[in-house]
């Protein structure tokens, strides 16, 4: 079996599908945005909780701030320790008016040097991306991503120039799942800023683990609906096209994500919980 078979098979069962990234504005509906700007921190070994504390007074700095752009945090759950910042954008001009709101509100700025500062402390790497939705290679309809818990998150990169092989087996994979009534639910995002423009995200999530086992199981109907000319296919980005692929598993965090008050009243889980009072 070619190794993006299995990798694809691997990546519906647990592949990240972005279309969990919800178009965080200030209402309380989520839609897969056209455009995401994502950050990400490699945490310390052993500085996982204070790391944890740091983001979360970060948070509640950039919530306090009105109109600013709200983020998802998710947290890995496999491979490195690593937390990201998922945030919603239109556009390029829409990055650039909300980092200019925060650099305006005199209290995050007054906050922000020792926010900044302190994070060294904590982390080893950071990196920034800019990645917009590829509708063409996505599947389904995906629910309210506050209704979800965990996501796969799976980065695909291909050689350049061999984009078209790469992206016929993923249509390939989408038809025979539909052929097999697996009811495929995934959203692809092509990296434009930050990695290779070769990149491909693929995101899918769930209310709880258990959601990735009823995936798993459709692994089996999927692949028997595989024709000859998909297995051709599939092959054929193996060997000419495919550079990489990796999924982790990553766990959403409502204290160090910045939502409205619409977002947090919307479920339970993203109501934050009072502080702890000091001994």
């Amino acid at each position: 079996m070619s190794r993006i078979l299995r990798s694809m098979r691997a990546a519906a069962a647990a592949s990240i599908a972005f279309g969990t990234v919800p178009q965080l504005l200030a209402q309380a509906a989520v839609t897969p945005p056209a455009m995401m700007s994502v950050g990400c921190e490699a945490v310390k070994p052993g500085m996982g909780p204070a790391h944890d504390q740091h983001e979360e007074r970060w948070a509640r700095a950039g919530e306090a701030v009105k109109g600013g752009a709200t983020s998802l945090a998710v947290q890995s759950a496999t491979g490195p320790a690593v937390t990201c910042w998922l945030t919603a954008v239109a556009n390029y001009d829409q990055i650039g008016k909300n980092n200019d709101l925060f650099a305006a509100d005199p209290a995050y700025s007054k906050a922000a040097p020792s926010l900044i500062g302190g994070d060294a402390q904590f982390i080893s790497d950071f990196r920034n991306y800019i990645a917009v939705l590829r509708p063409d290679l996505s599947a389904g309809e995906m629910p309210n991503v506050l209704s979800r818990r965990v996501t796969t998150w799976a980065e695909w990169r291909v050689r350049f120039g061999t984009e078209g092989l790469f992206m016929a087996a993923l249509k390939a994979y989408r038809s025979a799942a539909v052929r097999a009534g697996a009811n495929p639910e995934f959203r692809t995002y092509q990296v434009v800023q930050g990695a290779p423009s070769t990149t491909f995200w693929i995101f899918a999530s769930a209310t709880s683990m258990a959601g990735f086992d009823a995936v798993m199981a459709n692994g089996a109907k999927i692949a028997a609906a595989y024709t000859p000319e998909d297995m051709k296919t599939f092959d054929e980005a193996s060997t000419k096209s495919i550079m990489s692929t990796i999924s982790n598993i990553w766990s959403y965090n409502s204290a160090q994500s910045t939502l409205t008050a619409e977002q947090r009243a919307s479920d339970p889980f993203w109501k934050l919980k009072p502080a702890p009072k000091k001994p």
